[in-house]
């Protein structure tokens, strides 16, 4: 269960860093996939399955190891995601 913790925790990061990513540019330059009315909608869709995400992911390694090290995580989680943004930016994201 560690493992997908780990894995879990990964892609709720990334699926969270790309929607602050999309939030942050204006609305001319956002990808297909999040323009016209709509794209609102699936930011904050993206946004809310990304923190739930992180969440299970924490709770999946903090169930391994303990309640503090989950909490930890979650903490990194949260900060991570805003780190990943010149790096998906860099990618072409």
């Amino acid at each position: 269960m560690l493992i997908s913790g780990i894995i879990v925790l990964c892609i709720a990061c990334i699926l969270r860093a790309w929607g602050l990513l999309n939030l942050k540019r204006g609305s001319g330059a956002e990808p297909i996939i999040a323009t016209g009315l709509t794209g609102g909608l699936i930011l904050m869709i993206a946004s809310t399955v990304s923190v739930i995400l992180g969440l299970s992911g924490a709770i999946l390694i903090g169930s391994e190891t303990s309640l503090f090290v989950g909490l930890i995580l979650f903490a990194a989680f949260w900060f991570l995601s805003r780190i990943l943004i010149p790096l998906l930016e860099w990618i072409g994201l």
